[in-house]
């Protein structure tokens, strides 16, 4: 890792990168702190946006945002040993952040367990000392923390064609803008049958 470039992050867009980034946790989560397959492989997989941090093309961190009706909760962060020490855990963290703070949410969670209490400090606050609990055979505190508003967040009166673009990549016209240059193939209103 000393001679390699910085570590460039990502939102998971293919089944090989969600498949990269099972496979950090597996060695960081499962590997190193014993955690049960089942634990940690808890079923929220599938409804999370992930995070990949890259370093000369290979994978070698992770993150999972889950999104709720008012808050996002940030989960499963971690980076293989030998790329530690270099920022790619808070890279991850801060792009994450953005991304969530451009989704329109201000306010965010996690569960960090008690020994890296410190490292979330630069993002979130223990709300109480009695919001410390225990699963996977560790300690962990509830953090909580704000972002401001973001000048530019998404919302129900955003581009319609900006809303379709793919997750995190809303500056740049997507797949989709190409078709509207297309004319329809059929007269949707003449026709009878499903809407």
């Amino acid at each position: 890792m000393k001679n390699s470039a910085p570590a460039t992050t990502k939102i998971v867009r293919t089944i090989d990168e969600l498949q990269q980034a099972y496979a950090i946790r597996a060695a960081v989560f499962i590997g190193e702190q014993s955690c049960p397959y089942d634990e940690e492989y808890d079923g929220n997989d599938l409804c999370a946006s992930h995070f990949i941090a890259q370093v000369d093309g290979h994978i070698v961190g992770t993150l999972r945002v889950r999104f709720f009706a008012d808050f996002a909760k940030l989960e499963r962060l971690a980076v293989l040993p030998a790329c530690r020490g270099y920022g790619i855990a808070a890279q991850l963290v801060t792009d994450a952040l953005s991304h969530i703070q451009q989704k329109g949410y201000v306010s965010f969670q996690l569960h960090a367990q008690t020994r890296f209490v410190q490292f979330w400090s630069k993002w979130a606050r223990v709300s109480r000392k009695d919001d410390v609990f225990v699963f996977s055979d560790h300690a962990y505190a509830v953090m909580r923390g704000s972002l401001s508003t973001a000048t530019s967040c998404l919302s129900q009166k955003s581009d319609p064609m900006v809303l379709n673009r793919p997750e995190g990549d809303w500056a740049r016209p997507g797949v989709l803008e190409a078709s509207q240059l297309r004319r329809p193939r059929c007269d949707h209103h003449q026709s009878e049958g499903t809407p």
